[in-house]
């Protein structure tokens, strides 16, 4: 589940005041959704730090690592003198703080280096990782962290409401509830499902092209299909996300039609109101959970929404 910046730091300073704070954590979430802000704030926090503000001030217990060669990698010697500064003993504070940025730009040599100090934490020691991109590290590495899923800002991509909403309006409005008109509502779901996928996979096509030219001397094969892989399933996991949300708007939809019918409220639709009645307009509600959990069952998508909408038909 995806939380808040706000509700994940609530979280994460409660769990330190009880130390319960776990020694790793990786703060995975796309652009603006707070990751530094919260490894800031923690940091500050645990080394009771007068600022939070990014980026941090120099600390002798603080120690931050971030891409800085050429190819935009983080290199084994960053992480072999983190291993070391990690576990001497803190300097001015009780506790000592490492921050990896964008750790899906450590290189494997690195990644594996850091393994043990993962594996076997200095006392009074916290790691805090942040990632735009969780599918691209090591599942050794996500195994020994805490993983904290952000939720994007609100300019993340998304269904938007009004364009969901006025394509419903335009196509059921009138109560025209024929094979054509429902035909004609499912395809421009499809589409607008279909322009969507195709963004994501050219994003991460861009992605991948940006991780092959970071090896000057080429990316091994194995490295390639294992990057293309995990891109690959990051895309399906967006478009799942964003193909749920696209539901939760049609629903949300629905339930004003349901409103009127009570006369708690005024309809987009009222010619449809009348036409489906109380009745149908509910029984609707099941069909869509029903096509929910086909798509999550991997039944054929263009089959299962021209299902679920051919039920609307006179």
């Amino acid at each position: 589940m995806s939380l808040s910046s706000t509700t994940a730091l609530a979280r994460l300073k409660r769990a330190a005041a009880s130390a319960r704070l776990p020694h790793a954590c990786l703060l995975s979430g796309p652009e603006g959704s707070g990751k530094r802000m919260i490894a800031a704030e923690m940091t500050a926090f645990l080394l009771c730090c007068p600022t939070s503000a990014w980026p941090l001030p120099p600390h002798p217990d603080l120690h931050v690592v971030a891409p800085e060669s050429k190819s935009r990698r983080i290199l084994i010697e960053q992480m072999r003198e983190l291993e070391h500064l990690i576990h001497l003993r803190p300097s001015s504070a009780t506790k000592k703080v490492g921050l990896i940025l964008d750790a899906e730009r450590l290189q494997p040599q690195a990644a594996n280096a850091f393994l043990k100090t993962l594996e076997e934490p200095p006392p009074d020691s916290f790691l805090f990782l942040t990632t735009s991109n969780s599918a691209a590290i090591l599942p050794t590495i996500l195994s020994r962290c805490m993983v904290i899923s952000l939720r994007g800002s609100s300019s993340e991509k998304e269904p938007d409401p009004l364009k969901v909403a006025t394509l419903l309006k335009r196509h059921l409005a009138e109560g025209d509830l024929s094979l054509p008109a429902i035909f004609g509502l499912v395809r421009e779901i499809e589409t607008l499902l279909l322009k969507e996928r195709e963004q994501m996979l050219e994003e991460a096509e861009a992605e991948l092209k940006t991780e092959r030219n970071s090896w000057p001397e080429g990316m091994p094969a194995d490295v390639a299909r294992a990057v293309e892989s995990k891109l690959k399933a990051a895309v399906e996991a967006r478009y799942v996300n964003l193909r749920s949300k696209l539901l939760d708007v049609i629903s949300e939809w629905w339930v004003l039609l349901a409103r009127e019918c009570v006369g708690a409220g005024s309809s987009p639709a009222p010619k449809l109101v009348a036409k489906l009645g109380i009745e149908r307009i509910t029984a609707f509600f099941a069909i869509l959970e029903t096509l929910r959990d086909q798509l999550d069952r991997n039944v054929q998508e263009s089959l299962a929404f021209e299902t679920a909408f051919l039920s609307l038909c006179d």
